[in-house]
């Protein structure tokens, strides 16, 4: 090993092949010496003496002890300085260590400067120039090429072109701003305003990627179209609008809308079906409907929809139905018999999960069958942890493993024919079409179900229901769980359809020491396949019935990995051979 393959080694910020590397140099004394008169210059500053302290550099460059050092770096001292990447590193009117300059962070801070001292990096992945006083942007900033910026609490009036060029997020809160003049599209996704002097945000359609925007404490009162934006986060708090601008439900995949704090006397009507948290709180119209604070999950679909009329002779029914009082059911059974509409309506809310009880020759006469004991709905309850966000099936028997996959898996054949869903999804050429297919398909099916609970939330039947829409999961736990009988169930890949309804993009299913869940080939054709964790369980994938492959991401026995779906027209192949 030559010293050049040393500096190689240790320029590549990969730490294992550093470890790995370390015995070898080691053993080499040549080769050991001039490592160690290289770095020389650099592990003294640091505090190092020893070859395996070459490691810790970067961490200790950053630490106050060290960086309260005087320090002139010789040239080899330099060339690795151009060399670093520096994690993170945030200074408060302190002086500013000279190597700053030569070197490259992941995150670099300054708060509390004259701007004339401030020093520039190599390079930052995000860099913060914070309560400094400027009143521009310093053109110096440009050759940090950050894709993460930040200018907050300064005194800047004009913001040039070229700041909206490089980032990804950009941060000029706090400042004297009135207006953006943009010629051109940008790239941003997070853009935080708030707190300047806008009155005009009609430059916001040069943002095409845009998901997180923060326009609180500005005097606007208007907001532009953005069709087709993929914006998901949007405040603007204390601001000057007296309602909510109809341009709003051009975000069709907006989860947040944060408009406290305004004079709002009037809220349209709005169609955005993934709405899960709004704030009107310090308004008008929030005082009107008692609403103090934000209002989340189906709170949120409820207000929205405060306005639809509700069929309340069907109401009735449902409150008959759910009563648990047999008398009461009968005189819900002589309602229904003479109004087929009404009929209809019943079978579509309840007749599923009756017949996942009671076999399917079942009839919405049975329902006093079928309803739900008080120890199964706290046995249900009690699956839901709302405190790490996860449905946890720990310990839980084969009865009530599939009366939670009945009951949730009922409910998402009540509103969509999966067989034909399956279908739709498989004939998908790609996996970008089968995307956007399938979240869509999601987005009815969540919508369809939320009807579903609102209709009527007082009786068993709905209060248990919404419990389980009420939750965002991040995970689906299994340990030491029975669940050879849920799979057996006719609606077990309904039930995983539903986890995918009101569960995060990235959530995860874990399986301990407990029957393997057999997923079924809907696991290949949800929008965003979840990572499965295996541990002492043998791992099970179902075969794919696309035509092409997909990956997905498993832990088997700690050990992580990606796996290629199995085509079933491969697997009938093979047979036939």
């Amino acid at each position: 090993m030559t010293i050049q393959e040393v500096k190689n080694i240790f320029r590549s910020g990969d730490e294992k092949a550093m470890k790995k590397a370390l015995p070898t140099i080691e053993a080499n004394d040549a080769v050991k010496a001039e490592a160690l008169e290289y770095y020389a210059d650099i592990l003294k500053y640091t505090g190092g003496k020893a070859l395996a302290d070459i490691l810790k550099i970067p961490k200790n460059l950053a630490t106050k002890k060290v960086r309260a050092k005087k320090w002139e770096p010789n040239a080899n001292s330099i060339e690795i300085l151009n060399h670093l990447k520096i994690d993170y590193l945030s200074l408060w009117n302190e002086p500013i260590p000279v190597w700053v300059k030569h070197t490259h962070f992941r995150s670099l801070s300054f708060v509390k400067y004259a701007e004339g001292d401030i020093v520039y990096p190599i390079s930052a992945d995000e860099f913060e120039i914070r309560d400094c006083g400027l009143e521009q942007i310093p053109d110096a900033v440009r050759k940090v090429n950050a894709k993460r910026l930040s200018f907050q609490d300064n005194k800047i009036e004009t913001v040039p072109n070229w700041v909206f060029d490089v980032p990804e997020r950009l941060d000029i809160s706090r400042n004297r701003i009135e207006k953006i003049e943009l010629a051109k599209d940008c790239t941003i996704d997070t853009l935080r305003l708030n707190d300047n002097k806008f009155t005009d945000v009609s430059f916001l359609t040069h943002f095409p990627k845009l998901d997180f925007l923060v326009l609180d404490n500005n005097p606007i009162n208007d907001f532009p179209k953005l069709t087709g934006s993929p914006l998901r986060y949007l405040y603007f708090a204390k601001c000057h609008f007296t309602r909510v601008p109809d341009s709003i439900n051009e975000l069709k995949g907006l989860l947040g809308l944060y408009i406290n704090n305004n004079p709002i006397l009037e809220i349209p009507e709005l169609d955005l079906p993934l709405l899960n948290g709004i704030d009107i709180s310090g308004s008008q119209i929030a005082s009107k409907y008692g609403i103090k604070g934000t209002l989340w999950g189906n709170d949120t679909q409820a207000f929205l929809k405060r306005n639809n009329k509700v069929d309340d002779s069907f109401l009735e029914i449902c409150q008959l139905l759910e009563s648990g009082d047999i008398a009461k059911m009968e005189e819900a059974y002589g309602m229904l018999r003479t109004n087929e509409g009404r009929l209809k309506k019943a079978e579509e809310r309840y007749l599923k999960f009756i017949q996942g009880r009671l076999g399917s020759a079942a009839t919405i006469f049975d329902i006093e069958k079928a309803m739900l004991s008080e120890n199964e709905i706290e046995a249900l309850r009690k699956t839901i942890n709302k405190t790490n966000r996860s449905l946890s099936l720990a310990y839980v028997d084969d009865d009530i493993s599939k009366l939670l996959v009945d009951f949730l898996g009922s409910v998402v054949e009540s509103v969509i024919d999966l067989g034909d869903l399956k279908k739709q999804l498989s004939a998908c050429s790609s996996e970008e079409e089968l995307i956007s297919l399938g979240e869509q398909k999601i987005n009815d099916i969540k919508n369809a179900i939320f009807d579903i609970t609102i209709t009527y939330k007082g009786g068993w039947f709905g209060k248990t229901l919404l419990e389980f829409t009420s939750v965002q999961h991040q995970f689906l736990a299994f340990d030491h769980t029975q669940f050879d009988a849920a799979n057996d169930s006719d609606y077990i890949e309904a039930f995983f359809v539903f986890l995918q309804c009101f569960s995060y993009d990235d959530y995860y299913i874990d399986v301990f020491q407990s029957d393997a869940p057999r997923f079924g080939n809907i696991f290949w054709l949800l929008p965003y396949i979840p990572k499965v964790i295996w541990f002492d369980v043998t791992a099970q994938y179902p075969l794919s019935p696309l035509s092409f492959k997909r990956s997905a991401s498993v832990t088997e026995n700690n050990a992580g990995k990606r796996i290629k779906s199995k085509l079933a027209s491969e697997a009938a192949g093979a047979s036939a051979e």
